[in-house]
């Protein structure tokens, strides 16, 4: 009976794991607001109109595309903010600190293993320390450039993991990192990557990745891996409904 159980359980996970994404159709550099673009890779960056960029992950984006933004942009300065530790979204950074005028803000989930790598049994991990300039607070709004930038816990892949909303160009952004993706199918229910040895809680993971993104309510979502999308509160209350499913599962 237990065994019968086990594999009744075990394909209905199956069912809920496969991803349900596109992946990346457009690599090169865009713009997607007058002051929001992807720069490649898995960087996005917000652009002031006095010289000055905040880029949220900052992972394996070739360097000639950056010279190339701060060139055109007459960039000056950078703020940097990872969504989460994994080397694609961080490990150029060190390159900029050589190059450029720069500041990295954390939230505060991320900043001990920033620090301190070598002190986690975790993948993808980079064996040597970045320094965090600002630590940010849970729901702290903080001022950039004339822009509020909300920085919150938000778990899903990895529990190590932190999300940002900004209004750009009148529109609510959210920065998701490796939670969510832009659907393949439409008439699916959205998933996310379940990847238990990022370190990984059921009893937060996804449901608190859903439950951030239905508080919010944005209207364009940026997540790392594939191109942005809108999604709607239905699609959202779904995506809640799974993680809670998955839970259970």
């Amino acid at each position: 009976t237990a065994m019968r159980e086990n594999s009744r359980v075990y394909a209905l996970l199956r069912t809920m794991l496969p991803p349900n994404s596109t992946g990346r159709q457009r690599p090169e550099t865009r713009r997607i607001l007058p002051h929001l673009y992807y720069l490649g890779a898995t960087s996005y960056a917000i652009v002031s109109d006095n010289g000055k960029a905040f880029i949220y992950d900052y992972g394996y984006l070739d360097s000639e595309t950056l010279r190339k933004f701060q060139r055109e942009f007459k960039i000056r300065h950078f703020t940097v903010s990872f969504s989460h530790y994994h080397d694609d979204h961080l490990i150029r950074v060190y390159e900029l600190l050589r190059v450029a005028d720069l500041e990295i803000w954390s939230h505060e989930c991320l900043v001990n293993v920033l620090r301190h790598p070598t002190r986690y049994r975790l993948p993808c991990l980079i064996p040597y320390p970045i320094e965090v300039d600002r630590v940010i607070g849970e729901d702290e709004r903080v001022e950039w450039e004339g822009y509020t930038l909300e920085f919150f816990h938000m778990p899903g892949q990895t529990e190590y993991h932190q999300g940002m909303v900004a209004t750009i160009d009148g529109k609510k952004v959210m920065f998701t990192g490796d939670n969510t993706w832009k659907k393949a199918d439409e008439g699916r229910i959205r998933n996310g990557p379940l990847v238990p040895h990022n370190q990984y809680f059921l009893d937060g993971g996804f449901i608190t990745c859903a439950r951030q993104m239905l508080r919010h309510l944005p209207d364009i979502v940026c997540p790392a891996h594939t191109e942005e999308y809108s999604p709607s509160k239905e699609d959202l209350e779904q995506f809640l409904g799974w993680a809670r499913q998955l839970r259970e599962v």
